[in-house]
């Protein structure tokens, strides 16, 4: 049976995330083809078809013949029961990275309630500035406002949207920021210019470890060129 494409080598490829996808996907529509799968998960389709084949070798899902020569894919009792184990172990990690976010955005705000620095503005993308806001409020900072372009208007944990750095100066009483928290990362010439128009010191822009970029001098040397010129010949 080739199952709809050509048999793909049974290397190291069905991990738990592209596993969990595929069953999700077979759930919905048992009639899909392969390529279908594919595109539903976003994957090629020789990957489809190598982890279709790890799935049916492990007794997750059976294959049955449907009309015009095509498959239909279902999943056993023990692929239900392996999508709800993947589903919560997908779960428990995703809360573990959510826990650890939060937390490097509170080690960022605690810089600031050290520094004596209350009047602190978070910028960035939505979801990530809500961690970031949890994270400040753990560290027992309430930021003056999220600046959120897209979601000017509304409040998030009673701290007001805004659109631009300057609506987050007029709720400081028109005062200059103490600092941003950004959520995304900025190259080296936006956050100078991200500084400047806050009227802030680069150093004022603060952002956890994985929202920076390194520094020149944090870059490995690159390797000496080597043009063989000074090997002995043959």
């Amino acid at each position: 049976m080739n199952m709809d494409c050509p048999q793909a080598s049974d290397g190291p490829i069905a991990t738990d995330d592209v596993t969990l996808d595929l069953l999700r996907a077979i759930e919905s529509d048992p009639r899909q083809t392969q390529r279908g799968l594919a595109t539903r998960m976003g994957i090629a389709l020789g990957l489809t078809n190598a982890v279709l084949r790890r799935a049916v070798a492990k007794g997750l899902v059976k294959v049955s013949t449907a009309p015009a020569r095509r498959y239909a894919y279902y999943l056993t009792p023990q692929g239900f029961a392996e999508k709800s184990r993947l589903t919560l172990q997908f779960i428990e990690h995703s809360l573990h990275v959510v826990r650890e976010t939060r937390d490097a955005f509170a080690t960022e705000a605690a810089t600031c309630q050290r520094q004596g620095w209350t009047r602190l503005a978070i910028l960035g993308p939505g979801e990530m500035a809500d961690l970031a806001l949890m994270g400040a409020q753990e560290a027992g900072i309430q930021p003056v406002a999220l600046i959120v372009p897209e979601q000017a208007g509304q409040t998030r944990s009673g701290v007001p949207v805004v659109a631009d750095v300057a609506a987050a100066r007029d709720l400081a009483d028109g005062r200059t920021l103490d600092a941003l928290l950004l959520t995304t990362m900025l190259d080296a010439a936006t956050r100078r210019a991200t500084a400047e128009s806050a009227g802030l010191a680069p150093d004022r822009l603060l952002a956890p470890a994985f929202l920076r970029p390194p520094e020149a001098s944090e870059l490995p040397d690159p390797p000496p060129f080597d043009d063989g010129s000074d090997r002995a010949g043959p």
